[in-house]
This record gives structure tokens, sequence and C-alpha cells, in this order.
């Protein structure tokens, strides 16, 4: 499809005075993106292979501060910040940069596809 200048919207179309309406495959294929990376994050521990690709060796598991239940006190997370080591910290802060990236920019897709449907 075209717009009025002449250039694609690839998969947006243009209707009335300039509400965007989503076309039906860029909205579920915002959907499968959502689904398949929290599929990946939580089934197949992909930040645990990310963290042994940075060579991270030890027993603490990516990500144990944030899937604490009750909280976390200073002395739980010394242990565990001290236990990631100079690898497994370089490998959390990738890890934490890329989610504070991936996740917003998914969730904010999908929820203008589902306004704009």
């Amino acid at each position: 499809m075209q717009n009025p200048q002449g250039r694609g919207t690839q998969g947006f179309s243009h209707r009335g005075a300039g509400r965007t309406i989503v076309s039906r495959k860029a909205y579920w294929s915002f959907a499968a993106a959502v689904l398949l990376f929290l599929i990946l994050l939580n089934s197949f521990k992909v930040q645990d292979l990310v963290a042994a690709a940075f060579g991270y060796k030890g027993s603490a598991p990516m990500f144990e501060l944030d899937q604490m239940i009750c909280g976390s006190t200073a002395d739980k997370v010394f242990d565990v910040l001290t236990a990631y080591g100079e690898s497994g910290s370089k490998a959390y802060t990738f890890l934490l940069r890329t989610c504070d990236l991936v996740f917003p920019f998914l969730y904010g897709s999908f929820y203008f596809c589902q306004s704009a449907w």
C-alpha cells in the first residue's frame, strides 16, 4: 500500500483523520514476538545461557534477585553479587540492559497494535 507521499507503509494503512489502522498480520506478528520472547526467557533460561557465554560458572542463577517473592535483604544482595563475580556481573549488566530495552519495545509495540486495531 502506498501513502500520499508515494512511500510504502509496511503493514500499516492510514484511514480517516490521522488514525492508523494496523493490519492483522502486523498485530499477530507483534503478539507472536512477545509470546516467543517470554517463552525463551522463562522456559529455556536464555539468561543462564548468555551468562555462560560471558564465562560465568557460578551457582547463583541470573536474575535470582528479581525472582525473590518475599524481597531481599542487603546481606542476600551482597552474597548474590559476590557469587556472580566479574564475569557474572558483566553478564547480569548485559542481560538487564537488553531486557530493559526489549520488553518495553515489545510491549509498547503490542499495545500500539492493540489500540490501533
